[in-house]
């Protein structure tokens, strides 16, 4: 009840395992793990993804209030932070707007990587949280440290405004988590904390971070990229994950209707005889 279907499903392997040498060494009479009913899937949900408009809506909302003044806590009218958000996450929905990077891909970010004579980003490690160390940079695969990508224009100049910025060391991070050391990153936990309480105030309630990697992904499907070309864009080794469950298959699709107003408005082969005729 508690943990997912697949977990379910591998514990009873293993208690049918366990079961099996018991009841072989005659220490139980049969398996009992045999009779358990069947461990049923739970109802994926519909792919939802933004669209076009409501990218750029949710991501203008995110940088005004970047720059709206903070709340005060009322006991001691303090100010606990400068702006309602934090400045950084409308550059981080951006990045991952611009990029469908995932979250702990964003955060690790460095400088280095960027090429801005090219225009292109080398991706790399991720940020992890490894238990009794805190958070560490890790390299993950061979493939995901050779892909390089290029960068639209709009993430060009966030990256050029940046750069200008005090904080800016370019063999640091580029979404650095604490502002005295550029190679300190930011927690991946505390950022999607950061960013459900932003979407929440920008009025996207239902929004997460793998809803940007989603928009990205319906947004190239629906510009006539292969299943493969999306694939690669998201680092998927697999183009029917990207197929399930990253393209929202529910969005309106204007070639779609044409298509078939176009075969409706097709001169028929031959006319169609009326009952009348038939007798």
């Amino acid at each position: 009840r508690e943990k997912s279907p697949s977990i379910a499903k591998t514990m009873r392997g293993i208690l049918s395992g366990m079961m099996g040498i018991a009841a072989r060494y005659k220490a139980i009479p049969t398996n009992p793990v045999r009779d358990v009913s069947r461990i049923r899937s739970r109802p994926s949900e519909d792919v939802r993804a933004l669209e076009p408009g409501e990218a750029v809506d949710l991501w203008q909302k995110l940088t005004a209030l970047s720059k709206m003044p903070g709340r005060h806590v009322e006991a001691t009218n303090r100010q606990y932070t400068p702006t309602r958000i934090h400045p950084d996450l409308p550059d981080i929905v951006l990045w991952m707007l611009g990029t469908s990077q995932r979250i702990g891909q964003a955060l690790a970010l460095h400088w280095a990587w960027i090429d801005f004579d090219q225009a292109t980003a080398r991706l790399g490690p991720n940020v992890i949280r490894v238990k009794g160390e805190g958070l560490r940079i890790n390299q993950g695969t061979s493939k995901t440290k050779r892909q390089v990508l290029d960068l639209p224009e709009q993430v060009m100049t966030m990256l050029l405004h940046r750069q200008q910025s005090p904080l800016y060391d370019p063999m640091g991070l580029v979404f650095r988590g604490d502002v005295n050391d550029p190679m300190v990153p930011r927690d991946p936990h505390n950022t999607l904390g950061d960013l459900r309480s932003a979407f929440d105030m920008a009025q996207y309630e239902w929004v997460t971070s793998h809803t940007l990697r989603r928009t990205v992904a319906t947004v190239l499907d629906d510009a006539g990229l292969s299943a493969r070309e999306v694939a690669d864009q998201l680092t998927h080794s697999r183009p029917s994950m990207t197929l399930d469950r990253y393209m929202a298959r529910s969005a309106r699709n204007p070639r779609a209707l044409a298509a078939i107003e176009a075969m409706l408005a097709t001169e028929p082969a031959r006319k169609v005889v009326q009952l009348d005729d038939r007798r």
